[in-house]
């Protein structure tokens, strides 16, 4: 699946100058330590509203916290390449909902999950992969990814100053759909090697085929008609490290119709997500 002025899933992301701001400029770019170790903590707050059969479900926010150790591998010219093998997770709130059942059957093998990802020194990404053995983690896991891999921010070519906009375009493909997402970021400040960005998503997704196991397995099929998106945060990025301070929260709504025994049911789901990203002490 393609869409037109997005790269391929799997494609580094584009990124476009929209303005290089104002007073001093300089072209930013990471400098990372050939030693460089951390260990960050992502949390997610999922809450989703669906409506099928004119029937409501609301799925109640579980605040979601994983851990992972992020450490450099290998600087190769432009490139550098590191690990990201979790260490735990941790939940909040209705221990009973999907999300946190989901994550009871599966904690067990977040240990086993790891990645590796190289990016260059403008923090776009030239390769990232992320092993799930566990078909329980697999499904949860794929809605935080891309947030786990793509924790660089992507910077422009050209030099840039206090108030600089750049936007970035990616497609994220994961078990069940592609999307395609922009993120307009914005210098609110430069001190040092210290960054702090104002960031504007939205989300988009065309009309494709939905691997859903449960709906395959009752002998029936699942078609996403559209799906919309659109978030805010802030993102503090240090130049010297690989781990950002970040909060984003985003908004999105879906259109999906199931086809079950030749019977043709339209479902909506409306859906919210809060995700924080920052370095902490390994527990």
């Amino acid at each position: 699946i393609k869409m037109e002025g997005y790269p391929a899933p799997g494609e580094p992301a584009k990124v476009t100058l929209l303005s290089t701001g104002t007073g001093t400029k300089r072209a930013l770019r990471y400098s990372i330590p050939a030693d460089f170790k951390a260990h960050l903590e992502m949390t997610m707050a999922v809450e989703m509203a669906i409506n099928a059969l004119g029937q409501n479900m609301a799925v109640p926010a579980t605040p979601v916290k994983l851990g992972a150790d992020v450490a450099v591998t290998k600087i190769e010219g432009d490139n550098i390449t590191f690990s990201l093998p979790f260490t735990g997770v941790t939940w909040e709130g209705d221990t009973t909902s999907p999300v946190a059942t989901a994550l009871q059957a599966g904690a067990a093998a977040i240990t086993s999950v790891k990645g590796v990802t190289t990016v260059d020194t403008r923090g776009v990404y030239k390769s990232s992969s992320l092993d799930v053995p566990d078909a329980a983690l697999k499904a949860m896991l794929s809605q935080t990814g891309s947030s786990v891999e793509n924790l660089s921010s992507p910077f422009p070519e050209e030099a840039v100053g206090l108030g600089a906009r750049w936007e970035v375009r990616i497609a994220v493909a994961n078990e069940a759909s592609t999307q395609f997402q922009s993120a307009i970021y914005e210098v609110t400040a430069i001190d040092g090697p210290n960054v702090t960005l104002k960031v504007t998503t939205t989300t988009t997704a065309p009309p494709q085929s939905v691997n859903n196991p449960m709906i395959a397995a009752a002998g029936g099929e699942m078609r996403l008609d559209s799906l919309t998106g659109s978030g805010t945060g802030t993102v503090a990025v240090r130049l010297d490290s690989l781990v950002p301070t970040s909060t984003i929260e985003q908004t999105m709504s879906a259109a999906m119709t199931i086809t079950i025994q030749g019977q043709m049911v339209p479902a909506k789901m409306d859906g919210k997500i809060k995700l924080t990203v920052t370095s902490a002490k390994r527990p």
